[in-house]
């Protein structure tokens, strides 16, 4: 993954975020795998809305990976936007310390994104299932 003087490029590091992300079955083959580590086994790869609500009220942070223009028509209230192909080049930008729930429209380009974190050594991140579509469906308070 170098470029011309060891440095990785945009472009490649980007690519990875935008590959297929395999469901997570009981026979997870070795792409997969390097998500899961001793350190990730105590927190799922995903959640439920309700369930980062409550994560989010005790202290966690709320990661948005959706375009600007997807932002602007709703949001939850406050999560950090950084659209997913930004995201290798922001990652420094987001808490080391504190649990990361991770949030797109319907949970696709989000589950990219945690896989992406988690291999990275951010063990945790974590996927909110349905993305903001099924938190506004589950009643949670959506900004228009």
């Amino acid at each position: 993954m170098a470029g011309e003087g060891g440095s990785v490029t945009a472009a490649k590091c980007n690519s990875r975020l935008l590959e297929p992300v395999p469901p997570v079955t009981a026979g997870h083959g070795p792409k997969r795998a390097a998500a899961y580590t001793p350190a990730t086994m105590d927190l799922p790869i995903e959640v439920s809305p309700q369930e980062a609500h409550t994560a989010l009220a005790g202290g966690a942070f709320l990661l948005d990976v959706r375009e600007p223009w997807e932002s602007q028509e709703r949001r939850i209230p406050g999560a950090v936007l950084i659209p997913l192909i930004e995201l290798p080049g922001r990652v420094g930008e987001l808490p080391a310390d504190r649990d990361l729930y991770v949030h797109c429209r319907v949970g696709g380009r989000s589950r990219r994104a945690v896989d992406y974190l988690r291999q990275g050594g951010r063990p945790r991140a974590v996927n909110v299932t349905g993305g903001i579509d099924a938190w506004e469906a589950a009643g949670l308070p959506v900004i228009r």
